[in-house]
């Protein structure tokens, strides 16, 4: 279970890590399995510069710079959080003022047509027109109501798709430059581990002779399944740089290649994040599996 200074600093993606470390503590059997859970959890701590100590609760800062930055970073998030909320309850109140101002449409239209049907009745009456006619005349009437309302209610669901598809992209907008942020301040975090512990990732890296080009060579021969999933992965990525081309044109060749660099880098210091399937062309299961085993020391 995540602390308060894990919900003060750890990013949303690495909350619910420690929170899925949490859940495999609590169902471990042996000390040892409770160890190695334990201390993949302090492995992303210590990747945003502090300790939580022997349960997890407490802190002990590492690395002031990483601490501030992930603060800094935990505060741009919580602040896209609440401006992605409030564009959620507008949207919300939008839709509402939409029904009422239908609903008034729809009551007046009613009551139109009601009297314009009495002032019928009695004008026909008046004029003496009666029988097939009269029927007629009042057949006209009542479809002149029903194409009004179905006009009113066509307005309707017109606006509130509008609404709709308005949303959705600011909110989409919002999380892209919130994943782009917690990207950006994982970087800045692992360049400030302090050497020691840069070192002892290096030397844990290197006394198991991990090789990750065999290791991405492994995953693919033995999952067909994740194979299959990361060419759909590499043809979505593909039709998705048209749709992020239209709204950003900042993005070259040569700072993606840099940012998938950079992801590497992270995910060989066993930091995942969300934005790495897309980038990657690799699953989730597959990019969070090899943090994981990272982290844990295999």
């Amino acid at each position: 279970m995540a602390s308060i200074y894990d919900k003060r600093l750890l990013s949303k993606a690495d909350l619910e890590r420690i929170d899925e470390l949490g859940r495999q503590y609590a169902q471990a059997k042996t000390q040892k399995e409770k160890d190695d859970i334990h201390n993949a959890a302090e492995l992303i701590r210590n990747g945003y510069g502090y300790a939580g100590g022997e349960d997890g609760h407490g802190y002990t800062e590492l690395n002031s710079n990483a601490v501030n930055i992930s603060s800094a970073a935990k505060a741009n998030e919580s602040a896209l959080q609440t401006e992605m909320d409030n564009i959620q309850k507008q949207y919300e109140q939008q839709t509402q003022k939409l029904e009422k101002d239908a609903e008034d449409r729809l009551r007046q239209a009613y009551i139109k047509n009601m009297r314009d049907t009495l002032s019928l009745d009695e004008t026909l009456k008046a004029d003496g027109i009666t029988g097939g006619m009269s029927e007629s005349t009042r057949a006209l009437k009542s479809a002149d109501y029903l194409n009004l309302r179905d006009d009113i209610l066509d307005d309707k669901d017109d606006d509130s798709r509008e609404l709709a598809l308005e949303a959705e992209a600011q909110k989409s907008n919002i999380g892209t430059q919130a994943a782009k942020n917690n990207y950006d301040a994982a970087l800045k975090r692992v360049e400030t581990i302090n050497e020691q512990k840069q070192n002892e990732y290096q030397k844990l890296l290197d006394d198991r002779n991990f090789n990750f080009e065999q290791q991405k060579f492994e995953y693919q021969k033995q999952n067909d399944a994740a194979n299959r999933e990361h060419e759909i992965k590499k043809a979505e990525l593909t039709a998705s740089k048209t749709n992020t081309s239209s709204s950003s044109n900042d993005t070259t060749d040569e700072e993606l290649e840099q940012r998938k660099k950079d992801a590497w880098k992270l995910l060989q210091n066993g930091v995942y994040h969300e934005s790495f399937p897309a980038l990657l062309g690799f699953s989730e299961k597959i990019l969070m599996q090899f943090a994981e085993n990272v982290l844990s020391g295999y």
